[in-house]
């Protein structure tokens, strides 16, 4: 059955006794889960998305129930499960995890940070190793590109604010549900409804999948999680290194540059145009922007580049052309632009090379 797009199993038919008390645990995805006849099959399943270290079972092997599940969605591969206690170990990943705990109670740890999962939880998790320790519990993890999210939060912010580039990746797990927040809430539950519309549209041809956009409202969804003042409204912009909390700001010695860029995109720049501008030597500022930034400086570039061109398509000014945008935006060819923004748009773009745009 289902109440609110969270679907419960039913129980067992032809068990004898009592149904296990996992069977009445929502999870948006249940009529899509598989039944595991034990851990082992159940750690198979899963290790299609998870980089499983192991899963042992916290109960013994004849009560082990479990239904599990694994979606191979072209931009975020989906990892669910519903059932009986168990421990999981998951070894690094290059990117984040979205972990939505829908049901039950778990307990999360990762290096020196600890966390008790509730239902309704979501958690943002560097992508380093971690241990889930559940009781009966439902999830679903999936991993997140901290670019991309960065790349929508730029997206669709208003004018005068941008993400703070240090902000991503992570140094510890983030949780993002609050119970006196009414927005973050209400953009938890939007994300747990749309899992089910993401598995069942995932078998259309890729170019009607990605014109309807799932992938990007998942991304723009929490977005508005990780950063607050893109909910608020009432915030005031932020700065390069505003990251540090509302209104507070956190100075670091790239951000003059930062701003330098930020005030010049619709200008050729160069690395040797940064070199001239931060008086820092090329090998210094690859350094110092995969460090701060997470991406080299022409990577960097050409995000703001294709952000302010994103907000300036949605909306044009009288007059406004996608050559005239792109010109303004830095881009000196419409068909280079063309390219970058239809691959920002389908989110498969590898790393930009280092040449000077």
């Amino acid at each position: 059955m289902a109440a609110n797009g969270i679907t419960t199993l039913p129980s067992p038919s032809g068990d004898r006794g009592a149904p296990p008390p996992a069977a009445s645990l929502a999870h948006p995805l249940g009529n899509r889960l598989q039944p595991s006849a034990s851990p082992e099959q159940s750690a198979q399943i899963l290790r299609n998305v998870l980089p499983l270290r192991y899963l042992k079972a916290l109960t013994e092997p004849a009560s082990w129930w479990h239904h599990d599940g694994h979606f191979p969605l072209p931009a975020f591969p989906i990892a669910a499960w519903l059932g009986s206690p168990f421990l999981l170990d998951i070894d690094p990943h290059p990117h984040h995890w979205l972990l939505l705990h829908h049901d039950g109670h778990a307990e999360l740890a990762q290096n020196a940070h600890g966390m008790r999962l509730c239902p309704g939880d979501a958690v943002l998790l560097p992508g380093q190793s971690f241990r889930l320790t559940t009781q009966h519990c439902s999830a679903t993890a999936l991993p997140i590109d901290p670019r991309h999210l960065l790349q929508e939060a730029n997206a669709m912010a208003p004018p005068g604010w941008f993400a703070p580039p240090h902000a991503l990746p992570l140094k510890q797990p983030q949780s993002l549900a609050s119970s006196d927040d009414g927005h973050s809430r209400a953009l938890l539950e939007a994300i747990h409804q749309l899992m089910p519309s993401m598995v069942q549209l995932a078998p259309l041809q890729l170019p009607l999948l990605q014109a309807l956009l799932p992938t990007q409202t998942l991304l723009r969804l929490l977005a508005a999680l990780v950063f607050p003042d893109l909910r608020d409204g009432h915030a005031p912009p932020l700065g390069p290194s505003a990251g540090a909390g509302p209104g507070l700001r956190s100075e670091h010695p790239l951000d003059p540059l930062l701003t330098f860029i930020l005030g010049h995109l619709q200008e050729p720049l160069s690395l040797s145009t940064l070199e001239r501008a931060s008086n820092y030597s090329r090998r210094t500022l690859q350094y110092a922007f995969h460090e701060h930034c997470g991406c080299s400086p022409m990577q960097w570039i050409r995000q703001q580049r294709l952000a302010r061109a994103h907000q300036r398509l949605l909306h044009p000014q009288p007059g406004d052309t996608v050559t005239a945008i792109s010109a303004a935006c830095g881009y000196r060819s419409l068909s280079r632009f063309n390219v970058d923004y239809k691959r920002c748009l389908l989110y498969t773009s590898d790393a930009a090379d280092e040449e000077d745009s």
